[in-house]
């Protein structure tokens, strides 16, 4: 069976941009006259057939396109929440796309440029960012990134404050008088794990520490790192072992819990445990978690009233970023009430 061709390979063919081929599919006079002919010429000579799903939407679209790796992240709740509250207030209507990390956004963008379905794009991106989403912008897509990753790409973006949340989450233990504080990082390639380790080191050297690589635990699967990093620590010797925990999740510091149990070591009282993201379980495992909360709502929103900001304007916004503050929501695994 013959591939579909798209409009990439369209672009390939012709010796053009996607977006001249969008221009052309969609007869938008911009286009010179004899490239959009060559580029009409290339469809038919390969029998290319564009799916023109919204070409009855004359001039501007009333639809923001929202693209989010996969629905069933606690998180994205709260991201949609906050974006949808900025944009019912508008006269846009949001058309959502689910986009698997592992397959890239390339059918996606393809569907968006071929439809030109959607007047603007805000985009959570968990792959880095693709060429073609900046094209996208450049050539007058207005595109927000939500970037709950810290990617930095030439996008206008809504992020968060990695490094100073990981470093009120580790100044806290410091101030609780714990000297020894593992770290239990995520996917070391993610610049948000990064980050969030920037921030641990800073506050320990702050108060005249330096990081003990024995106490450093890293992997790939957040579910398991927390109970990897104590199936380590209780092999220390006792002169080693840390007397509190920084997790750079609330998965893995889950992971810290369930091991902890399991091996007889109580927290609070033998382990402090501070972690990050405030999700939604956070508030209900016992002990209840110490965590830095990340603004996922007002992320969202300021996102969605950047985007129609841009929808409203003819200019550009380039390498706009706008980094939310985060908050350190103490409850019970810190032992605030206890003394080391």
């Amino acid at each position: 069976m013959t591939k579909k061709l798209t409009i990439y390979d369209i672009a390939r063919l012709a010796g053009v941009s996607k977006s001249t081929v969008s221009r052309v599919l969609t007869n938008n006079a911009s286009v010179d006259p004899a490239t959009a002919q060559h580029v009409r010429q290339v469809m038919e000579e390969h029998d290319f057939v564009p799916n023109f799903h919204a070409s009855a939407i004359k001039g501007k679209s009333p639809f923001i396109g929202v693209i989010v790796p996969v629905l069933s992240w606690d998180l994205m709740s709260d991201l949609l929440l906050g974006l949808s509250r900025a944009i019912e207030a508008s006269p846009f209507e949001i058309v959502l796309f689910t986009c698997n990390p592992a397959k890239g956004y390339r059918d996606i963008l393809d569907r968006i440029l071929a439809t030109r379905m959607t007047a603007g794009l805000l985009v959570v991106p968990f792959a880095p960012v693709p060429t073609e989403l900046i094209t996208l912008y450049q050539d007058g897509m207005p595109v927000v990134l939500i970037d709950i990753v810290s990617w930095r790409v030439d996008l206008p973006s809504v992020s968060d404050d990695n490094v100073g949340g990981a470093l009120a989450a580790v100044n806290h233990l410091l101030q609780l008088g714990h000297r020894r504080i593992a770290y239990v990082q995520g996917p070391a390639e993610l610049p948000c794990y990064q980050e969030r380790y920037q921030g641990y080191c800073m506050a320990l050297r702050n108060a005249g520490l330096e990081p003990d690589s024995r106490l450093f635990f890293s992997g790939h699967d957040l579910d398991f790192n927390g109970q990897a990093a104590i199936e380590e620590i209780v092999k220390l010797p006792p002169s080693v072992r840390p007397t509190a925990i920084f997790t750079t999740s609330d998965m893995s510091a889950c992971g810290v819990l369930t091991s902890s149990e399991e091996h007889g070591i109580h927290v609070p009282k033998d382990l402090a445990l501070v972690s990050y993201n405030d999700m939604h379980l956070a508030a209900h495992t016992r002990p209840a978690l110490t965590t830095v909360r990340q603004p996922f709502q007002d992320m969202g929103r300021r996102a969605a009233e950047m985007l129609l900001s841009l929808l409203n304007t003819s200019d550009s916004i380039h390498s706009l970023n706008i980094e939310l503050p985060t908050q350190l929501i103490i409850r019970d695994s810190c032992g605030s009430s206890l003394t080391v």
